[in-house]
């Protein structure tokens, strides 16, 4: 265990630079009005056809798929059409998005050195996951 951790952590050091922003895919086979976002303020915007393609979304804003899927973001969303698919997507402040992870992951009541292992592992994963998905603008998925 121990081993596998140390490895970890020298994957990560080793690791090229990291870019600041991460591009996350969110959602799978959706359509186009499949997309709600919820502002911080209040007010909320659905994604349908001819509207808005890109939303900046400040911290805090929640954005709702058909599939049942809420999840609260920041960063900025795009929205196409390809092949007649909705294809979704946020670019993420890289920090803002490992701290959402963490918490998705373990759980903001975990030990301190489990939350900085997971730490760890998430960034590995985006240092890494940047070959994934040759088919989109993204590197990782958020499904």
């Amino acid at each position: 265990m121990l081993r596998a951790l140390v490895t970890l952590l020298v994957t990560v050091w080793v690791a090229p630079a990291m870019a600041d922003t991460v591009v996350v895919r969110i959602g799978s086979r959706l359509v186009m009005g499949d997309i709600r976002v919820e502002f911080p303020d209040g007010h909320n915007q659905v994604v349908g056809p001819g509207s808005v393609q890109q939303l900046v979304l400040p911290p805090g804003s929640t954005v709702s798929l058909a599939e049942g899927e809420t999840r609260t973001y920041e960063g900025e969303l795009h929205v196409r059409e390809r092949d007649g698919v909705t294809e979704a997507w946020l670019e993420i402040p890289l920090e803002a998005y490992l701290a959402g992870v963490v918490l998705s992951e373990i759980g903001a009541n975990a030990p301190r050195a489990a939350l900085e292992a997971q730490a760890v592992v998430s960034r590995t994963l985006v240092a890494h996951g940047k070959d994934r998905h040759p088919e989109g603008p993204w590197h990782l998925c958020d499904l």
